[in-house]
């Protein structure tokens, strides 16, 4: 509804975006909005004018003062290349509660794959062979098109910014390479053919591997060019190259090649990293609680290496947490040198903590939830009975010594 190829073909009875051709027409150019606003508050903005604001929110960006979202739009590339890309270097960065910040950074490049996506995979790779046929009778000079494009090199398109609403490399930016389409994969019919080769390979490594094993990319790398005769520079254009296809073929409906797409993140990962990242099989992982299937991993174990463009492009990055100790560990884990450290002390004056340990099963919760309930209420009742009764008492004593000094100063008189 929002592709540039669908808005530009401007065929009758071609569903568009109202909101969407609203905003290009009218919001672009209007007044900044200024103040505070939440996500519910652009959403209701969006409603009220009549502007899509998901678009609103990512053209406002750059002019805003301070902006408030989530690590993963700032350390994953394939979020952070279309969000926060655009940030000057002069902008502040505080990552706040930032205790967790060396998880997020290796989530942030690591992939899992289980049996089912990669069995999915297979029939997107069918669908897509369909597509490419249907092109090839319909309109094969857009092929051809396509195929001079990559000739002249992937990154004078500008395909690596997750354009049209494709998602954006997976890889780091500093780290994608930047060169030409191996003459191998530039054609669309191959490109399949090598997608398949792919899928087929994870299909028997998954099936076929019984125990647990934990090999380095360039192992795994070496087994998959044994089998199918694919060298490392080809998989490192996987995902750039998936979606430029996706591109070419028009593509309006990207959920369908969503196992695909995931599939050929985990291989231009581990193609374009040979350090600081493991792959690993579990004959036995689990995913969902209580679900237990093979999966296969493409982890990373360094979190440096999803942080490091940040130190390198902004000039203050600020990591600050309550319980950010050791405070002399992360410097290490993230490898940079801080300009300032600073441990504030900090004290608690009351009891807030109260644990409780459970250790019945779930058969007796509700034997055990109306003791303590008795219990709980029965402690108040019987706390309130003596705050009560000592209260009473005081003003009793207090009365009958006010009355005595009455009488005294009246005999007095």
């Amino acid at each position: 509804m929002t592709a540039s190829w669908v808005r530009n073909k401007g065929e009758a009875g071609v569903e568009l975006c109202d909101f969407y051709e609203s905003y290009e027409n009218i919001g672009k150019t209007s007044e900044i909005l200024q103040g505070v606003y939440s996500l519910d508050d652009l959403k209701e903005v969006g409603k009220t004018k009549g502007w899509c604001p998901y678009f609103m929110t990512r053209h406002i960006l750059n002019h805003c003062n301070i902006l408030v979202y989530n690590y993963q739009y700032m350390l994953d590339p394939k979020v952070s290349s279309l969000v926060s890309k655009e940030l000057e270097q002069e902008s502040i960065i505080v990552f706040d509660e930032a205790h967790n910040i060396d998880n997020v950074c290796i989530e942030a490049l690591s992939v899992t794959l289980d049996k089912k996506l990669v069995d999915r995979s297979i029939g997107s790779v069918g669908r897509l062979k369909t597509k490419v046929d249907d092109m090839k009778r319909t309109n094969i000079d857009r092929l051809n098109r396509e195929y001079n494009d990559l000739v002249n090199g992937l990154h004078v398109q500008g395909l690596a910014t997750g354009a049209d609403g494709l998602p954006a490399n997976p890889v780091l930016t500093e780290d994608d390479i930047a060169e030409a389409v191996p003459g191998a994969i530039r054609k669309a019919e191959h490109f399949v053919v090598f997608l398949k080769k792919i899928v087929i390979f994870l299909q028997h490594y998954i099936r076929d591997k019984k125990e647990l094993s934990n090999v380095t990319p360039l192992a795994f790398l070496k087994a998959l060019e044994t089998e199918t005769e694919i060298p490392r520079l080809q998989l490192r254009f996987t995902y750039t190259r998936l979606a430029r296809l996706l591109n070419t073929l028009e593509m309006t409906s990207l959920d369908e090649f969503g196992q695909l797409s995931e599939l050929a993140n985990f291989v231009t990962l581990i193609a374009t990293y040979l350090e600081g990242f493991a792959v690993i099989f579990e004959p036995n992982g689990t995913i969902i609680a209580g679900v237990s299937e093979p999966l296969l991993q493409c982890c990373c174990l360094d979190s440096s290496i999803a942080i490091a463009p940040l130190f390198k492009k902004f000039k203050t990055v600020i990591i600050t947490s309550g319980t950010l100790s050791p405070i002399d560990l992360y410097p290490k884990l993230l490898s940079f040198s801080p300009v300032i450290s600073e441990s504030l002390p900090m004290s608690t004056f009351r009891h807030c903590l109260r644990p409780l340990i459970v250790t019945k099963g779930t058969h007796s919760l509700t034997h055990l939830l109306t003791h303590l309930l008795t219990h709980s209420l029965t402690h108040l009742l019987t706390h309130s009975y003596l705050r009560t009764h000592s209260l009473t008492h005081s003003l009793t004593h207090s009365l009958t010594h006010s009355r005595q000094r009455s009488a005294s100063n009246v005999n007095r008189f």
